[in-house]
């Protein structure tokens, strides 16, 4: 799950998403939230600016063990990267 989170990390600064989306990476990253059968790594961001009275909302991903993480991860970047994180993403 560690190097789900450290591979989306890098692969989604890497496409330049949130300087498109005017989006401010969460001050404590991309973390995993579940662990074992249910495991999950969470990516929370602000829409916005932080000080700024910006949104704050989440992308959760899904890992299996029954599939490469890399394609996964790979998968899951296309899929946040194609839309509007204001519309796709969760939050309060």
């Amino acid at each position: 799950m560690d190097t789900a989170a450290r591979l989306l990390a890098h692969r989604i600064a890497a496409t330049g998403w949130y300087e498109r989306w005017d989006c401010q990476p969460f001050v404590h990253g991309i973390r995993v939230q579940e662990r074992g059968e249910s495991a999950e790594v969470v990516m929370p961001f602000v829409t916005g600016k932080f000080d700024e009275g910006g949104a704050y909302r989440w992308h959760i991903m899904s890992v299996s063990v029954q599939e490469p993480v890399e394609e996964q991860v790979r998968r899951f970047v296309e899929q946040i990267t194609a839309t509007d994180p204001r519309k796709s993403a969760k939050g309060p």
